[in-house]
């Protein structure tokens, strides 16, 4: 099912406690704090050219996967990818 919310920011607390508790385990081992999340995700909602996808099951998240275009993310996301030549 595809669902469109116009405010995303009615499930960004969702989306931030299963960050929380994703990152919270191995490999990552993230003691994350919820402000911090909200930031992080708060950046994709503000953006008209971000994706997120999410997987509920009985209304909670059980999967999360989030896009924005390059020339959106943060300087140290695009750093790597600009001063790199292309093959």
């Amino acid at each position: 099912m595809t669902v469109y919310i116009e405010n995303m920011n009615l499930i960004i607390n969702s989306l931030a406690n299963f960050r929380i508790t994703l990152f919270r385990e191995y490999p990552y081992l993230y003691d994350g704090r919820m402000e911090d999340e909200q930031a992080h995700l708060t950046h994709y909602t503000n953006s008209p050219n971000s994706i997120i996808l999410t997987h509920t099951i009985n209304n909670e998240v059980i999967g999360i996967a989030t896009g924005l275009p390059l020339c959106e993310e943060d300087p140290a996301v695009q750093a790597p990818f600009l001063n790199t030549p292309a093959p």
